[in-house]
């Protein structure tokens, strides 16, 4: 029986993503979006870990670069302990194969053309999984495995529904038998209904397929139903990050602590109730502010906050925040 690896499946350190800003006739650089700062992650095989945070928070780059659909800036990516950021196309078709993607609408990368059986049976024949007479049955099995009937194999994407898309879109993920799939916000645009039902499917797939998932979404109500950890992400940076219970049952961090405020809940006799959001925007990743980024928009923010970026720091029960209010200034002697 083969040992399994204890290290991380997927490991992101020190990861940075800058686009250059180009004006004018000759298209010279005239400044940096920074949408990515050091931000270092790690997912175990089987695990699920929900990366969180508004609209610009560079959630949606990481999922990207987590997957090489994008090219860090700096920083170094290692799948199951081996270096792939440096390595060359060719040399990638392992990787790949083993981490998926999924999209918030998976119309956009699903080929109008085909019908959703034809596109699953085309990854099958592309990586060798399935040939011949096959493939039919694979296919049917992978349409069965999500959700859907072997007639909707038979429609194109445009003929599908939201949820319908999603599953076919992880179907066709599932054909390659990944390790990890790397789903980018894929219940946000679905009803509540429907979000349900999805949510469903992709815990009963990591519990029979024992798939590693790493979610993106803006949406804290949905994490406890679909994660193992929690990293919240604010401006391009890890502000806090742990197991989902003692996060959201003790959240050390201010941010955290107002995006867990704004989830709807019921009251008693009342029906649902919201708290104000959190004041103010995220700040542009063309001008980001100094020092803590959430300082101008945190209730508790000073001066220091200002002048003085936090590092992420153990708050106890495997979590770490990164705020200066939870570890005062310890000055060099």
């Amino acid at each position: 029986m083969k040992k399994q690896s204890s290290l991380p499946l997927l490991e992101l350190t020190d990861i940075r993503k800058h686009y250059p800003v180009r004006k004018g006739l000759f298209r010279k650089a005239s400044g940096i979006v920074r949408a990515v700062e050091d931000v270092s992650l790690a997912v175990n095989r089987g695990e699920s870990v929900a990366l969180v945070g508004e609209s610009g928070s560079g959630k949606s780059t990481i999922a990207r670069m987590a997957s090489l659909l994008e090219t860090p800036t700096a920083g170094e990516i290692r799948f199951d302990g081996r270096i792939i950021t440096a390595r060359r196309e060719k040399s990638l078709r392992e990787f790949r194969r083993q981490v998926q993607i999924t999209f918030q609408d998976p119309y956009g990368s699903l080929n109008p053309r085909l019908t959703i059986g034809r596109a699953i049976g085309e990854v099958l024949r592309v990586h060798h999984i399935a040939s011949g007479r096959e493939v039919t049955g694979a296919v049917r099995k992978l349409l069965g495995r999500v959700g859907l009937s072997e007639g909707d194999g038979n429609r194109y994407p445009h003929a599908l529904s939201g949820g319908q898309r999603q599953r076919a879109g992880l179907a066709r993920a599932l054909a390659v038998r990944p390790s990890l799939v790397v789903a980018d916000e894929p219940v946000s645009a679905l009803d509540v209904s429907t979000q349900a039902q999805v949510l469903q499917l992709f815990r009963e797939l990591r519990r029979t397929l024992s798939i590693a998932y790493l979610f993106i979404t803006h949406d804290l109500a949905i994490i406890p139903h679909i994660a193992d950890r929690v990293i919240i992400l604010y401006a391009g940076r890890i502000m806090e990050q742990g197991p989902v219970e003692s996060v959201y049952r003790d959240p050390s961090h201010p941010y955290t602590k107002a995006l867990l405020d704004a989830i709807p809940r019921l009251k008693s006799g009342r029906g649902p109730s919201r708290p104000d959001s959190i004041g103010g925007d995220i700040p542009s990743p063309l001008n980001p502010p100094s020092g803590c980024p959430f300082h101008p928009r945190c209730p508790l923010a000073d001066e220091e906050c200002a002048g003085r970026l936090p590092e992420l720091v153990p708050t106890g029960a495997g979590r770490e925040a990164a705020c200066l209010k939870l570890h005062p200034r310890q000055d060099d002697t």
